[in-house]
């Protein structure tokens, strides 16, 4: 098996995902998780010195969460294809950050990993 890939899509702006899904259901890919996600400079920025000790997020009830999907994908190909389609949806310009990050990881070995049948 060649090596395989899981891509990481953290988007800053959580109501502009239905958008990135639609557009990865017109180009075949339909296999992913998506979680609810926020970043720990939010969390600290807005929670209160005690909150942080005491270990609760009361603090967080009104934040804003990211949307942070995975996806493993079968080829450098596939990847590029699928980063190039979320750029787009998201109208990222690399001079200008704060849309949400992207980033891959090699797989050398998985187990119980389906890829998008043809």
């Amino acid at each position: 098996m060649e090596k395989s890939y899981v891509l990481f899509i953290i988007l800053n702006d959580a109501k502009r995902f239905r958008q990135v899904k639609v557009k990865f259901k017109e180009l075949g890919y339909s296999r992913y998780t998506v979680m609810d996600t926020y970043g720990t400079t939010d969390v600290l920025t807005s929670m209160e010195f005690s909150n942080m000790l005491s270990g609760t997020m009361s603090g967080q009830s009104n934040k804003s969460y990211n949307k942070t999907i995975f996806m493993v994908l079968e080829s450098e190909e596939d990847v590029e294809t699928v980063m190039d389609a979320v750029e787009e949806v998201q109208n990222i310009d690399i001079m200008k950050p704060g849309k949400g990050i992207m980033f891959t990881i090699p797989i050398m070995r998985s187990e119980g990993v389906r890829f998008n049948e043809e």
